[in-house]
């Protein structure tokens, strides 16, 4: 009995457009609707997202505009490793002291569970669900291996000594990914 043959182009024949409707599917599937979805392939060139090394979250910041740094800044790292600083400065204090210092942040993030942040080609953000200060936004992205994931970005509202009340990340949690090209998903067990 012969193989099926795969109803998905190759990989060097996919284009963008394949990748965005990828992606739309995974925001349906996902609980995103299709009218809060944002995708940006390339989140650098948004001039919010040049942040300063000295960088304070700031009290204007909805739970949204915080992932999307965080995203932007994952992005970033793969060519300027001091970018990752600027994601682990919006983390909470709380999941700073679990993931930190710095270098352990850095690991952390370049670790299998969430390198697809790092290696992401097209990234959709959801819209913020927020309740007694505490914020969730589903996140959708397609890697360089064009393997789609879902990551679940946990926020809380903070009072900072320096800054005032900010939203900032608790946690980010994997959800699933399916590679592109074939029909299997993987999704983590707990």
């Amino acid at each position: 009995m012969q193989p099926a043959e795969s109803e998905f182009p190759p990989d060097e024949q996919r284009s963008p457009t394949d990748l965005n409707w990828l992606l739309l599917a995974l925001c349906l599937m996902s609980g995103i609707g299709a009218g809060a979805v944002y995708l940006f392939p390339s989140v650098s060139a948004n001039p919010l997202m040049e942040l300063p090394a000295d960088f304070v979250p700031q009290t204007e910041l909805a739970p949204r505009d915080v992932v999307e740094l965080q995203l932007a800044a994952m992005k970033e790292s793969r060519t300027n490793p001091d970018a990752i600083a600027d994601c682990f400065a919006l983390a909470s204090p709380e999941n700073r002291a679990v993931t930190g210092p710095l270098a352990h942040f850095e690991e952390l993030v370049r670790s299998p569970a969430y390198l697809p942040l790092v290696e992401q080609q097209i990234a959709t953000i959801g819209a913020a669900v927020v309740r007694d200060g505490h914020a969730t936004v589903v996140v959708n992205v397609i890697d360089q291996h064009n393997r789609a994931c879902i990551f679940r970005f946990y926020l809380s509202q903070q009072t900072l000594r320096n800054a005032g009340a900010c939203w900032l990340t608790d946690a980010v949690v994997g959800e699933g990914s399916v590679d592109a090209g074939s029909r299997e998903t993987t999704v983590p067990t707990i």
